[in-house]
């Protein structure tokens, strides 16, 4: 994740985190898979809900269904704090090299540093196809 400003959260309040834990279970995920999330990447427990909700509804405005993004999100939850430009930019740039948005949508779910890589770079390393 990058490094975001942020107000600190009043840690004597569990509502950031209870609405954190309704939005992954209404997305699929059981309390066994949210709490290995959340040991894995403890940075999400300082993440707004509504933003990480809105992220996963860009990807399924952009044509990906909801069980895809939820295990999108799972594999590399990084992709929350990508900003929009950023990820519709990616997209225009692999649509370019021929790729439909799924594909390049599932090459970042393998690949999640190409959502953090430059165009300049991507393109050094993409031109030769």
């Amino acid at each position: 994740f990058r490094r975001m400003r942020r107000k600190p959260l009043n840690l004597d309040s569990t509502s950031l985190w209870d609405s954190q834990a309704l939005l992954f279970r209404e997305r699929g995920l059981d309390m066994r898979e949210y709490t290995k999330l959340i040991r894995e990447y403890p940075e999400l427990l300082r993440m707004d809900p509504m933003l990480i909700a809105g992220r996963l509804r860009l990807f399924e405005e952009l044509g990906v269904s909801r069980p895809e993004v939820t295990k999108l999100f799972v594999s590399c939850p990084s992709i929350v704090s990508v900003a929009e430009s950023t990820l519709r930019s990616r997209l225009q740039f692999f649509k370019n090299l021929g790729l439909s948005e799924t594909e390049a949508i599932k090459g970042f779910s393998l690949a999640p540093r190409l959502l953090r890589t430059s165009e300049a770079v991507l393109e050094e390393r993409f031109t030769w196809f």
